[in-house]
């Protein structure tokens, strides 16, 4: 892994290398990389069915976080690591060979560009995703600065809801009830009735309950789990809750990074404009 990493440290970030062999321990999952709310059961027997049929199944796409040390986290590929991962425990616990490495491509990108990469990756392939994931994907794209242009001007919400294949409609709810400061420097919206998806929000109460619920879950959870996953758990969670509270600064008004902003700009050769596009 070492050789790939300064194999990456020469090259711009965002270029992509591989594929390489990797050791299956060499990778890690961040829960914030998935927008799903969970792994799609069928969509893992077919991939068990061909790995052990020795099928050609597209490679993972890891990635070294720009500025983090440790292994490079899963951008692309949950389904596949989480198949071989369970291969590999059976096949020690029935003394066959296990799998030990795995096919896969390798890229250096910022936390925010590698959010909104394993984001996008979920809409292409698999299950379609719910209304609520498909929320989740957008608050990536808005993090990560997708919603600009290179030259720093906002793009159009109809321009947003093409790269989403949501209504624009729509996109301007989201933008106006998770990005309000966002929302407000662009100038009118066009003119659209505002929309939605899905049903209505819960009543506050019930998700009251479902929160305490899913908390005595998780302490019952770390309490029957092995070291080692108790490790992986306070890991993830430590992981979910920084984009927690990073929501929470977004309803109090939260501004893309300016580091963001001009990195946008940096790469298409641009300075700042004060043009908004509508």
């Amino acid at each position: 892994m070492e050789v790939i990493k300064r194999k990456l440290d020469k090259e711009a970030p965002g270029k992509v290398l591989g594929p390489f062999d990797v050791d299956l321990l060499a990778i890690r999952v961040d829960p914030t990389m998935q927008v799903r709310n969970r792994l799609d059961e069928g969509n893992k027997q077919r991939l068990r069915a061909a790995y052990r049929a020795g099928a050609d199944v597209p490679p993972l796409l890891i990635a070294f976080i720009e500025g983090e040390q440790g292994y490079p986290v899963v951008v692309d590929g949950h389904h596949r690591l989480t198949v071989l991962e369970t291969m590999q425990a059976e096949a020690k616990l029935r003394g066959g060979q296990p799998v030990k490495s795995v096919r896969a491509k390798v890229v250096k990108l910022s936390r925010l560009e590698a959010q909104y990469q394993a984001a996008m990756a979920n809409g292409t392939h698999g299950l379609q995703l719910t209304p609520k994931e498909t929320r989740r994907v957008f608050a990536t794209y808005i993090r990560a600065g997708h919603h600009m242009n290179a030259d720093g001007t906002f793009k159009s919400y109809r321009e947003m809801g093409r790269d989403l294949s949501r209504e624009h409609k729509t996109i301007i709810t989201w933008m106006r009830k998770d990005f309000p400061a966002e929302y407000k420097k662009m100038e009118q919206p066009e003119k659209a009735t505002m929309g939605s998806d899905g049903p209505p929000p819960k009543p506050p109460i019930l998700v009251k309950h479902i929160i305490n619920a899913r908390l005595l879950e998780m302490r019952s959870l770390f309490h029957d789990s092995l070291s080692a996953d108790r490790h992986t758990l306070v890991d993830g969670m430590s992981s979910l809750l920084s984009e927690f509270r990073n929501a929470l600064e977004q309803v109090s008004g939260w501004q893309i990074d300016e580091e963001v902003r001009t990195s946008r700009m940096h790469k298409a050769g641009n300075r700042p404009s004060s043009h908004l596009p509508f």
